[in-house]
């Protein structure tokens, strides 16, 4: 018995689905629809977001990371200062560990207070250079940039090749005992926009260990 197309026509439409299954049985190809099913719209929304929040989560994860990387390197720093017994040693101490630990070789601990009855190494002992604490005495926080007096310049070494820098007045009691010069080759390397948080903590420990080797009043 011969089925009529419009026998046909009426059960398709009253089961849509039955092409779908059976398009490759019977050799057809349907055509893709351009609008998403709510269904699908939703795992597609889903997905993204998944992929986004996996992108944020490996972002941070590279900061937590780079962070406590950070942070081992100024305990490091740290536990060498408590080993210094004289302000040479100091001096050393602080461009050694800045080479070793921070790879920053171009830097230098500069003293910039008159003392008595305690040595300092001539080359870094600025306090009577008009030029030098012109420019130490304009140092109210830590700078950052490419920008550095020539007078502050000509103390570091391989000046002409250095193009940004760090400038990191050591204070205490309001007064500027100390600065720290570093030097980098990459313009962008100490740029204005970094943080300063951990520099400040190395200038904090600075200040007291300089405090305590200059025989400065307590706080």
């Amino acid at each position: 018995m011969a089925i009529s197309e419009q026998t046909i026509l009426h059960y398709l439409q009253a089961h849509p689905d039955f092409l779908p299954k059976h398009a490759e049985a019977l050799g057809i190809r349907l055509p893709e629809s351009k609008i998403l099913s709510f269904q699908q719209g939703s795992l597609q929304a889903l997905k993204l977001k998944t992929e986004k929040m996996a992108q944020q989560l490996s972002v941070m994860l590279a900061n937590a990371e780079e962070n406590q990387a950070t942070t081992a390197k100024l305990l490091s720093f740290n536990r060498h200062l408590l080993a210094v017994n004289t302000v040479n040693q100091c001096i050393d101490t602080v461009m050694l560990s800045l080479a070793e630990d921070f790879h920053l070789p171009h830097a230098g601990l500069f003293i910039s207070m008159a003392v008595e009855k305690v040595r300092v190494k001539a080359a870094y002992d600025v306090h009577s250079q008009k030029a030098v604490m012109q420019a130490v005495n304009k140092l109210k926080e830590p700078l950052c940039g490419t920008h550095i007096a020539p007078a502050l310049l000509a103390l570091l070494p391989q000046q002409a090749a250095l193009e940004s820098f760090l400038q990191l007045p050591v204070v205490w009691m309001d007064h500027t005992i100390a600065v720290l010069l570093i030097g980098h080759e990459d313009a962008t390397y100490f740029h204005e926009a970094l943080a300063t948080d951990f520099v400040e903590s190395m200038a904090d420990s600075l200040s007291v260990v300089l405090a305590r080797l200059l025989r400065l009043p307590a706080a």
